[in-house]
């Protein structure tokens, strides 16, 4: 990469049912883009939203000539969403957040850095140093996390303190490798993600990131017992050898 080029950016936002919150999140990232200077596009992959949230999006496309939407037609699940955001990305780097915007697009600034460093994968955290945590989420959210990184944690190897932020960037080589191997439609699809990067040695950043709990989110709490099932398909797929990328 020209080192005195910026890198484009594609920022991947899956929606459902967000017209609560998705024109803001969409004016903060173009507007932040603008300003910093990037080459960018906003790509808004509707799943199957059945409120007001593509009428929302249809109404900023003549503002921003840089955003555009897929339609999933149906509700797929946010990893599919995200894959097929990533599938259709033009970036050098791809970031996808969270329609709520828990976390800003701000903490763009601290994935380029690590992104020139050369790492294919960075991910937000709010377990590292530095991280800060605005506003809580309820109690029982909190602890259901921290119990089910544990179970992550036993089930992957993957030794990274928080895996659920949405807030993950892939280089152009990293989400050509990964994607097309991604299995897992919903739940826990940001851990397979992360296994299927270690399975093919591509580096992976932790960032701390500043995070805030949105009470008009979408974004739905990660069932127990289904994150269990999910873990224990992906470590039988890792098993098998279905997410290493054959040449």
């Amino acid at each position: 990469m020209n080192e005195n080029r910026k890198p484009s950016i594609s920022v991947i936002i899956p929606v459902f049912n967000e017209e609560k919150t998705i024109q803001s999140t969409i004016e903060s990232v173009c507007a932040y883009c603008d300003a910093n200077g990037f080459p960018y596009e906003v790509v808004v992959v509707n799943d199957g939203s059945q409120d007001g949230t593509a009428g929302v999006v249809e109404s900023l496309l003549g503002r921003y000539p840089m955003l555009r939407m897929l339609d999933n037609g149906i509700n797929t699940g946010k990893g599919y969403a995200v894959r097929n955001g990533m599938l259709h990305a033009t970036g050098d780097l791809a970031l996808f957040m969270d329609a709520d915007g828990s976390t800003k697009i701000s903490e763009l600034g601290k994935v380029l850095e690590k992104y020139t460093q050369g790492y294919g994968v960075i991910m937000g955290s709010r377990k590292i140093p530095g991280a800060y945590i605005a506003v809580h989420q309820p109690k029982f959210r909190e602890l259901s996390g921290r119990m089910m990184n544990v179970f992550i944690r036993v089930a992957t190897g993957l030794p990274f303190e928080d895996t659920q932020v949405g807030f993950k960037a892939f280089s152009r080589q990293a989400r050509e490798t990964i994607f097309p191997l991604q299995r897992t439609s919903r739940w826990i699809f940001d851990v397979e993600l992360l296994v299927i990067a270690a399975q093919n040695r591509i580096s992976v950043a932790e960032i701390p990131i500043t995070w805030e709990n949105n009470s008009n989110s979408r974004v739905k709490v990660v069932h127990l017992g289904r994150t269990i099932a999910e873990l224990v398909i992906i470590r039988l797929n890792k098993m098998r050898g279905w997410y290493v990328k054959r040449s």
